[in-house]
């Protein structure tokens, strides 16, 4: 932080917050259900996932887990 903040005048906060884990398998569960995964992941990662119908109706997690 002190190299940046050398090196660019960069003005650098450190704020603790809990993490957040999820995994791609979480993503397609939640839209194949028509959840939102609104501030799960970027707006134009969503956008494309809605925009192209990806995961409705074929993801299963029966058929590809067990």
């Amino acid at each position: 932080i002190n190299y940046l903040h050398d090196k660019y005048h960069a003005h650098i906060e450190l704020i603790n917050m809990p993490g957040i884990d999820l995994s791609s398998h979480f993503i397609r569960e939640r839209v194949s259900k028509s959840e939102t995964i609104r501030y799960f992941v970027p707006e134009n990662v969503r956008q494309y996932i809605y925009d192209h119908h990806l995961y409705k109706g074929v993801y299963n997690t029966n058929e590809i887990f067990n």
